[in-house]
């Protein structure tokens, strides 16, 4: 099978997307088979879609993440999230944000609003970097937006606005406590930001993890449980199956699952924690 650009704007847009809308792709390009055009044509067929409105690909920082902020490079540090999103990022027009770990590239009507300021206004405790997440991140004006999420060809484990979920929950529980009580709190969560950098020729394990408690979670959970809801919607092109869902459908739900139904998502530090400092979630018998 030969995938076409007219078979991308046929296929994309019987997702349910608008030409208005903000979209936030997370892409496989082997998982379409023979693309007539390569990863520029999908994404040529992308813009078309939502010719009104703004494309954006994550454009994270994966190999040796834990050197992210010794050799941080807006322009030359590539993305490690496969050929289409590095493509885009090298493409004509668009923007990049400015942070070391969770940058995303755009381009489109609201490129500029999505990408500027990344490293500023106020911080949010996250295990990447207290403004990976932060409240003028591109993560944050996505969400802002409702955007929608989609998935070419890659399950919900690659749906990285679970790490924006994860960090305003730290966030919202942070925020209640008193300034010993967080200072405490805090000290107990996982952070790489400041981490001495290796030396050349030095590495860590691919599964490496920093010390400390972090709410890591299932994502293929998520997509299962979200799909039990029907807020999920499945498409195909080529050989790539699709998943579409709405950022603010997916943030609500997973929010309150992660804090208040903690147990069956998160590891026994992670639960221990939000037991210790949750106050609100003292209120809830779950």
């Amino acid at each position: 099978m030969i995938v076409t650009k007219q078979d991308i704007v046929k296929d994309f847009a019987n997702l349910g997307i608008r030409p208005t809308d903000a979209i936030m792709v997370h892409s496989s390009m082997k998982s379409f088979g023979y693309v007539d055009g390569g990863p520029q044509m999908i994404i040529e067929g992308l813009k078309e879609v939502v010719k009104d409105g703004t494309l954006c690909f994550p454009a994270l920082r994966m190999h040796e993440v834990y050197n992210a902020y010794a050799d941080w490079d807006i322009e030359k540090t590539p993305t490690g999230v496969g050929r289409i999103a590095e493509t885009f990022r090298t493409s004509k027009g668009v923007l990049r944000s400015d942070q070391e770990t969770h940058s995303v590239t755009a381009i489109g009507k609201l490129a500029k609003y999505i990408t500027e300021g990344h490293r500023t206004g106020k911080e949010r405790v996250c295990i990447y970097g207290n403004l990976a997440f932060g409240y003028n991140s591109p993560w944050q004006r996505l969400y802002d937006l409702n955007a929608k999420v989609v998935l070419i060809g890659v399950s919900m484990v690659y749906n990285t606005f679970k790490h924006f979920v994860e960090t305003c929950l730290a966030d919202d529980i942070l925020s209640k406590l008193s300034q010993e009580e967080r200072v405490k709190a805090e000290s107990e969560l996982s952070n790489f930001s400041s981490l001495t950098p290796l030396k050349y020729g030095e590495s860590l394990s691919v599964n490496w993890k920093p010390k400390g408690v972090w709410f890591w979670h299932d994502g293929q959970k998520a997509q299962d449980k979200m799909q039990e809801l029907g807020l999920l919607t499945f498409g195909k092109c080529g050989n790539a199956n699709l998943i579409c869902f709405s950022v603010r459908q997916y943030f609500e739900f997973m929010y309150r699952e992660l804090r208040f139904n903690s147990k069956e998502w998160l590891d026994e530090t992670a639960v221990e924690w939000i037991k210790k400092y949750d106050n609100e979630e003292k209120c809830y018998d779950y």
